[in-house]
């Protein structure tokens, strides 16, 4: 897809690109598309299902992507020396995925500013 890219300021010495999906480009599909706003969205309200199924290298790799070299997220036998059944996704893969999701059912001018969460139940190989 097409993209426009200006460069943005973040402070005195830092600036990043930022892309943008070019206004020409758009097909009018994604120009229906609405972008839905905080304020439309209240706690508790259910949100679609998004079915990703997670085998080990794709832990892995998330792990690795993000310099996650912690051996529970890459090697089993220590992962399961420390009392896991195998490998499990670290927190960076995680909140990389649930970003992902977020923008991606918001709509196209979605930005994602702030987001948080807890650690809970472990995702292994062989989970959704």
């Amino acid at each position: 897809m097409p993209v426009q890219v200006s460069i943005e300021a973040v402070d005195d010495t830092l600036k990043l690109p930022l892309f943008r999906v070019s206004a020409n480009s758009r097909s009018n599909a994604m120009t229906k598309l609405k972008t839905v706003a905080s304020k439309d969205v209240q706690v508790g309200d259910k949100l679609p299902e998004l079915a990703i199924p997670l085998t080990a290298t794709m832990i892995v790799a998330g792990a690795m992507a993000s310099h996650d070299f912690t051996p529970v997220h890459h090697d089993k036998g220590a992962a399961q020396a420390q009392g896991m059944q195998d490998v499990f996704m670290n927190i960076l893969t995680t909140n990389g995925l649930v970003g992902r999701y977020v923008t991606d059912w918001a709509g196209p001018n979605a930005v994602l500013k702030e987001g948080g969460d807890q650690a809970g139940a472990p995702n292994f190989p062989g989970d959704t």
